[in-house]
């Protein structure tokens, strides 16, 4: 059997890391509770190596507060995201930046 690559082995601590966040977090989104089609989102860029696969650095998120909000996305809209975070997730926020 072939060893796995090093893109493979990321792409696999991935599908981990967000079965793990929809296992916490459940099946809707967490800022608006819309249901349905959902995504694992990194609340720090997962180009950060430190903070990629922690639990802590994911949230469950609709298409709309995660891309499709000018305002509030998750992307687009970070400042209002990072507020929301503050007020809504304080512990979870305050357990990741003690990471960085």
């Amino acid at each position: 059997m072939k060893k796995p690559s090093p893109r493979q082995i990321n792409l696999y601590k991935l599908r981990v890391w967000a079965d793990q966040v929809k296992a916490r977090d459940g099946e809707a989104c967490v800022v608006c509770g819309k249901t349905g089609k959902t995504v694992s989102h990194h609340i720090i860029n997962a180009r950060n190596l430190k903070t990629r696969f922690e639990l802590d650095n994911g949230i469950q998120l609709c298409f709309y507060c995660h891309k499709g909000s000018l305002l509030r996305s998750a992307h687009t809209g970070s400042l209002l995201f990072f507020m929301w975070l503050q007020e809504n997730r304080k512990e979870q926020l305050e357990r990741l930046l003690k990471l960085l």
